[in-house]
């Protein structure tokens, strides 16, 4: 029995890879989601890692050899590489991504231990903490999206690491679906903290009920399994250098979160917490007040108009720009948006603490990335019953653009490539994609502005349609639900089955064909509509956390205030090394060039963008793919899953889940990748480079192609190599690349690599000899130095007692000495004059630095400025248009309208015909039937009055009901005309008013029109009863022909009822077209009017623009000119310290000649004094007699005074020497040593 860690990384498992750009089908790995730890050993990888570390082809199937592989593109061609598992929830992928970058971090190397395989262990047991979740089948599943990056230098070692984060299912905090539980932190922390922890979290008492369904373990092995989790937690934050101080407010987060949980939320009434004791704890462990905590879950109305107030002019731009408060909320979900939006803050806390442990500021050439997102989720796959969620649905949406882009980059572009280049494959590209599936959750309409009440022409997807139903007061799912039928849902039996997605019999549910129709998900749309609307506690969530006055938690998250609302759900937007930095642009541009600048309150288009700005972060670089497949639907509850033995004893598959393994492969079309591997050409190369690197294979007929002065013919050249190396049959040259199948590329490199390894036995021979006889020649210099040293030696040995050698000693250290003191003092007062002028230049720059910065960054702004209303400026472009045809389908409606009218006077002249016909009828009856003269008289006459009284209804319905329009319509022109000037003077509560005045017109408008409507209704009913007396008159008399007067009452029913129908068919349209003049009318002043103000704010701009753009080159122009003469006064003073230094340098010359004569003419008085000395030492000696003695003395004192007489000039002679000198070049001082020994000789 083998577990799903050995599935994954164990060589011997029979596994495919899908990697891009070697084998389209060759990379693909049966895996499944382990639940290692990262404190378990990894002995077992050691092995597979010395195996596969080096390599560069013919490595077996494994997420290792995904991984040395990108690593070596990544060197080779300088690009960056993606390595994104794909499949199923809990089959695997988070393990394939932990254990990629172990692989790489454990072989490549780090420079100054930045990134290591501990840390990298520590990162994914944080994020198992606080971003997975624990299902009957997984102790640790994924609930949020992740992109992990490692930097690499030029040489090939990592530099930094930089996380991303994104898709955080943050209301898993306050709702879980049944048999799941919240994120693993809660329990683990519940379980693991001490005594004094609890005390200061007010977690020693635990709640009885909590309406978020957080709770502590309740049997003592769990207890013990999440105390043990949470020491391992809090190792890896040591390791990761998160302190103490940080950790603490990590926790008082969650513990506020437990406490809002506990405290609730009033369902009736008054939104306010239930348990206010639970509330207080929650304020004392966030570190703010009561009040304050209250203000920010429930009262956002209060603070809109605080920031209003205190805005002042931006209030009301923001008014002016259309940004509502939010819908109602009720006070539960207030607590929930505030609960969900602190978890979310604390996450993309807990990221940028890791993202501080592998920042690095060095350079780095390429970067490897690896991306993680939740699996496919299908609730069938664990065998429930329930519907599948909205957050679910995003999951299933998140994988369906990825297979999309699979799709793209496996297919699409490879087939394109192969069109460009002329190369036939055999090979038809899929008619079944993922965009079918992908257009109901994100397909959005040509349409910018649509009327609430009405449907848009082109169809729009599930994101948009929650969109746009949660701004709408009063909408329901069923509305939702209905409208994404009505686009997507193929109705009538031919079409049965065909469509990606079906209304199931269950209420506000409906099925989607997820994974090519392989797997269909059922979904229960309850709440989505709610789900989709803006929850303002969210937003409020980082006030209260950056208001904190606890300090640690206050600067926990101060970072993130400087994030944009827009980017706000992304977390680890923070990067020191150029390309984390490039990476959070790419994310920074997804969301700042879309539609997020129109909608920066909306949770689908937060969503979609989120995946968007992954989507576009991946595609700069080179993909490897990696499909996880599942073989056996069957799980271990108590260990995770569990593959057991694959094959019983006579070969055959046991326990393998046949059906779900061929829709994973066609649902992830891994076999028609296979099949255009095989087809098609796995690799390509430049055609010059391809010839570069293999002319060595034929080395005798590429000689003439060599030459690197004569023009070569590149495609004579490489057919010439083709077929020396008979490469016809699997190799295809294109129009500038060359094609060639899988394995010959690494066929050719073991040949080159054999020819080449033994020239470079020879080569590595030569540079050997030539080191040899470097070290030789060397070694014989140090020889001769070694002797030549050994015998000044032996010369010293002999000459150290000398008296002579030593006075010299004694007198040559005290010449230096003096000369350099002098020499130093002068270099140092340079050395101060040149610190001055280096510091005043220093300060310059600095404030020049300053200055440029300043106005750098006043240009940043501008630009942005002027970019966002260029962006306005485009929005309303679009709404124009989208009025435009708006107007144009109301003409066409008018016109509609108009040919119906014709129609209907059509059809009343063939009325009056066959009136006309029946009175003739009756005149014919006339002169047949003499007897009943008067009779016939009266019928006769009845009639006609009938039609008459008909006729003139009709005439009078129509003329009123299509006299008033033209006159309402004039009306409303003067009243739009009055209201659009009057827009441009009066301010913000003015135009309220006369919104509210309009608003009265027209329900005073409508009042009249409803009383004439009576009225006409009342006439109406009075011409019905006089037309049912004359009826009741005609029936009275007896004489008459029962088959006339039936058919004439006939007759006068189907014209009344006729009359009927077209007097209502004619008062809607004539409403209709009212109403629809009306609001082209309204929308024409108001695009006219916000043309007018952007025009305005855009010349302003403008001119700003220009200010500053003089300013900044003025400024710059006098910081150039500055620079010029500091260039200058810099030149100037190395000019005089050359001269000064030229001056030195003779100076000592001359100094150097001059105490050598002295030197001599010093040395010859002396041998005088001595040898006068010695004379006078032998005549004392041999004076012996007392006679003489006196004599003696005298000579003596003669000599003594000769002596001093010759010592005292030689002195005076020194001195006048130095005093020259001094006096020549007032430089050199008088040396102190003449005095001593002028001291000693007088002694002497």
């Amino acid at each position: 029995m083998r577990t799903k860690e050995e599935a994954v990384s164990k060589p011997g498992n029979k596994a495919k890879f899908t990697g891009k750009g070697k084998k389209l089908g060759e990379n693909k790995e049966k895996a499944t989601d382990s639940g290692k730890q990262p404190g378990e050993p990894k002995e077992r990888h050691v092995e597979t890692e010395k195996a596969f570390k080096g390599k560069r082809d013919g490595l077996s199937p494994h997420i290792f050899s995904v991984a040395q592989r990108a690593y070596w593109r990544m060197l080779m061609q300088r690009q960056d590489q993606t390595i994104m598992p794909l499949g199923r929830n809990n089959s695997g992928k988070t393990t394939c991504c932990q254990n990629t970058l172990e692989y790489l971090v454990a072989t490549v190397g780090s420079m100054d231990n930045r990134v290591t395989v501990e840390k990298i262990q520590a990162m994914f047991r944080v994020l198992r903490a606080f971003g997975t979740v624990t299902t009957s089948h997984n102790k640790a599943s994924t609930r949020f999206s992740m992109v992990m990056a490692l930097d690499f230098s030029a040489t090939g070692h990592i530099t930094a690491a930089h996380l991303q984060t994104m898709l955080l299912e943050r209301i898993r905090v306050v709702q879980q679906p049944e048999g799941e539980s919240t994120f693993n932190v809660f329990s683990q922390m519940l379980a693991g903290l001490d005594l004094d922890q609890r005390t200061m979290l007010h977690l020693h008492q635990m709640a009885e009920n909590s309406t978020f369904g957080i709770r502590p373990c309740q049997k003592a092995e769990e207890k013990q399994k999440a105390s043990a989790a949470f020491a391992q937690l809090q190792a890896a934050m040591e390791i990761l250098g998160i302190v103490v101080e940080e950790q603490k407010a990590i926790w008082r987060v969650l513990a506020a979160i437990y406490h809002l949980g506990a405290a609730g939320a009033c369902k009736v009434g008054r939104k306010q917490f239930m348990q206010f004791e639970w509330a207080n704890k929650a304020a004392e462990v966030l570190g703010c007040d009561f009040e304050e905590l209250t203000t920010a879950v429930f009262k956002h109305h209060l603070q809109r108009i605080i920031e209003q107030v205190t805005s002042g002019a931006g209030g009301q731009l923001s008014q002016d720009q259309g940004w509502s408060d939010g819908p109602k909320m009720t006070g539960v979900e207030c607590v929930e948006g505030m609960a969900a939006g602190l978890y979310e803050e604390l996450f993309a806390a807990v990221v940028s603490l890791i993202n501080r442990s592998f920042s690095s500021s060095s350079l780095s050439m390429a970067s490897i990335m690896v991306v993680d997102t939740p699996g496919f989720h299908n609730p069938r796959h664990q065998k429930r019953e329930r519907a599948a969620t909205f957050e679910e649905f995003c999951h299933n949406y998140t994988q369906e653009r990825l297979q999309g882009l699979f799709y793209k980059r496996t297919f699409v572009s490879t087939l394109e490539r192969y069109q460009e280049e002329n190369i036939e494959v055999p090979f038809d590209l899929p008619e079944v994609s993922p965009a079918t599936t992908v257009a109901i959750a994100d397909q959005n309409s040509s349409q910018v502005h649509a009327t609430p009440g009405g449907q848009a022409e082109d169809p729009k997807g599930l994101f948009w349609i929650l969109d746009e139903e949660a701004l709408i007061q009063g909408s329901s799912d069923s509305t939702a639900l209905n409208r994404l039928c009505s686009y997507f849902v193929k109705e009538g039996p031919i079409n049965e089955g065909q469509g990606s997605l079906r209304k199931c019999e269950q209420a506000l549910q409906f099925e989607i064909a997820h994974q090519l129709g392989q797997d269909p998900v059922r979904y229960d749309a309850t709440g989505w509509v709610n789900k989709a609307k803006w929850n303002l506690s969210v937003q409020n969530a980082i006030q209260v956390l950056q208001e904190s006055k606890i300090d640690p938690l206050k600067k926990l998250f101060l970072l993130r205030s400087k994030v944009p609302l827009i980017c706000r759900s992304v977390a680890g937007l923070e990067g020191n090394s150029q390309q984390a930095l490039q990476r959070v642009g790419c994310v920074r541009k997804t969301f700042t060039s879309s539609f997020a600048a129109v909608k920066k309150k909306s949770v689908c288009a937060q969503i979609k963008l989120q995946l968007d700005s992954l989507i576009n972060l991946v595609k700069r670089s080179q993909i490897h793919f990696v499909h996880c497949l599942i073989a056996r639907t069957e799980m271990d509850r108590e260990g995770g899953t569990v593959l057991q033995s694959c094959l019983m004893a006579g070969g055959t598959a046991a326990g393998w889940d046949i059906s779900a393994l061929r829709a994973q492969l066609s649902g992830g079309q891994i076999l028609d990748a296979l099949r255009l591997s095989r087809i098609g050409y796995a690799d390509r190369m430049v055609r010059m480079q391809f010839r570069h690197q293999f002319q060595i294979l034929a080395q005798p007929m590429m000689k003439k192609y060599s030459s690197a002065y004569e023009m070569t013919d590149e495609n004579k050249a490489l057919e010439e190599l083709i077929q020396a190396l008979s490469l016809e049959k699997t190799i295809a040259v294109g129009r500038t690349q060359v094609f060639l199948k899988a394995g010959v590329l690494s066929r050719l490199e073991k040949q080159r690599e054999k020819l080449v390894s033994q020239n470079l036995i020879f080569l590595q021979a030569a540079c050997k000899g030539f080191l040899s006889r470097q070290k030789y020649k060397k070694l014989k210099i140090q020889r001769l130095a070694a002797r030549c040293i050994q015998k000044n030696l032996a010369i010293f040995q002999a000459v150290k007692g000398w008296p002579w050698w030593q006075l010299m000693c004694g007198i040559r250290p005290l010449l230096s000495t003096s000369l350099a003191e002098g020499q130093l003092r002068v270099r140092e007062e340079e050395l101060a004059l040149l610190r001055k002028k280096l510091e005043n230049s220093e300060l310059s720059r600095q404030e020049l630095r300053q200055s440029t910065e300043q106005l750098e960054s006043k240009i940043i702004d501008l630009t942005t400025e002027l970019s966002d209303e260029r962006l306005k400026g485009d929005v309303a472009c679009q709404i124009l248009e989208g009025e435009r045809a708006e107007r144009l389908r109301g003409s066409r409606e008018v016109r509609e309208l108009q040919t119906k009218h014709d129609q209907l006077q059509k059809k009343l002249e063939s009325a009056e015909k066959q009136l006309e016909e029946a009175q003739q009828q009756l005149h014919l009856h006339e002169t047949g039937a003499s007897s009943s003269g008067k009779a016939l008289a009266k019928t006769r006459q009845l009639p006609a009055c009938i039609f008459a009284l008909l006729w003139d209804f009709l005439l009078g319905v129509m003329e009123g009901q299509l006299m008033r329009p033209f006159a309402s319509v004039r009306f409303d022109l003067q009243l739009a005309q009055a209201l659009g000037e009057s827009a441009f003077e009066k301010s913000l509560r003015e135009k309220v008013l006369q919104e509210s005045t309009s608003l009265q017109f027209e329900l005073g408008k409508l009042q009249r029109s409803l009383e004439q409507k009576e009225l006409d209704n009342a006439s109406l009913n009075q011409r019905l009863v006089l037309l049912s007396s004359q009826v009741q008159e005609l029936s009275a008399p007896k004489d008459l022909d029962a088959n006339s007067l039936a058919a004439l009452q006939k007759k006068l029913w189907d014209l009344e009822s006729r009359a009927s129908e077209q007097q209502k068919e004619l008062s809607s349209q004539a409403s209709t077209i009212e109403q629809l003049e009306q609001l082209h009318l309204r929308l024409e002043l108001e695009i006219e009017r916000m043309k007018q103000l952007h025009q305005k704010e855009l010349e302003d701009k403008e001119e700003e623009l220009e200010d500053v753009r003089q300013s900044c080159q003025k400024r710059l122009r006098q910081l150039e000119m500055q620079c010029e003469q500091e260039g200058e006064e810099k030149q100037a003073i190395l000019c005089e310290k050359r001269d000064l230094e030229g001056l030195i340098a003779t100076l000592c010359e001359q100094i150097g000649h001059r105490d050598f004569d002295v030197e001599k003419r010093l040395r010859r008085d002396l041998k005088r004094t001595h040898a006068l000395l010695a004379d006078m030492q032998l005549l004392l000696e041999t004076s012996g007699a007392d006679a003489g003695l006196s004599g003696g003395r005298e000579e003596l004192e003669k000599l003594r005074g000769k002596v001093r007489s010759w010592m005292d000039e030689l002195v005076d002679c020194i001195y006048y020497y130095y005093y020259l000198l001094f006096i020549e070049f007032k430089y050199l001082p008088i040396p102190r040593g003449l005095r001593v020994v002028h001291k000693t000789d007088h002694n002497i």
